[in-house]
């Protein structure tokens, strides 16, 4: 486990796990080629994903307890490859 505040080290390591709001990933979406959502059916009064734009591609998504949990891709292609 690394915990910092410089993204480049992320560069490094094939495998990364980025947990975070719409600040982290407006940050790594240039070069983040995989998400993992949970989808509540109960939101909270939050900022959270507001005033971001983004496009998925689900690859697999499966009930968990009460959410939804989906594998997904940026429709966009905006993930440069060098991960």
């Amino acid at each position: 486990v690394f915990i910092g505040d410089d993204l480049s080290i992320m560069k490094k390591y094939k495998c990364v796990m980025i947990e975070g709001t719409a600040k982290m990933f407006e940050a790594t979406k240039n070069f983040t080629h995989l998400y993992l959502a949970f989808i509540a059916p109960k939101f909270a009064k939050s900022e959270g994903f507001s005033g971001i734009e983004a496009e998925f591609r689900v690859l697999s998504e499966r009930k968990v307890a009460d959410d939804i949990m989906a594998w997904m891709i940026l429709e966009d292609g905006s993930a440069d490859g060098t991960q």
